[in-house]
């Protein structure tokens, strides 16, 4: 899970027993590894080609970064 994150073993154990609270972006990263990991695609298509959005709100969107079209 560290190398996921790419953080340290040992952050992820203060993360687990709750010394320190989760960034968001690792908090991020595990939802999209999930997600990723259970493989569901709204009919093969990324959700930024069916919604149609601009190169602008893709530079700030999480789901077209880590490639996960379905967390939109």
């Amino acid at each position: 899970m560290a190398r996921l994150l790419g953080g340290s073993v040992k952050a992820v154990r203060s993360y687990e027993q709750g010394w320190r609270h989760i960034p968001a972006h690792a908090e991020r990263q595990m939802l999209f590894l999930l997600f990723m990991k259970k493989g569901d695609w709204i009919n093969g298509k990324p959700c930024w080609e069916i919604i149609g959005c601009p190169d602008a709100l893709k530079l700030n969107c999480p789901a077209w970064e880590f490639n996960a079209g379905t967390l939109c």
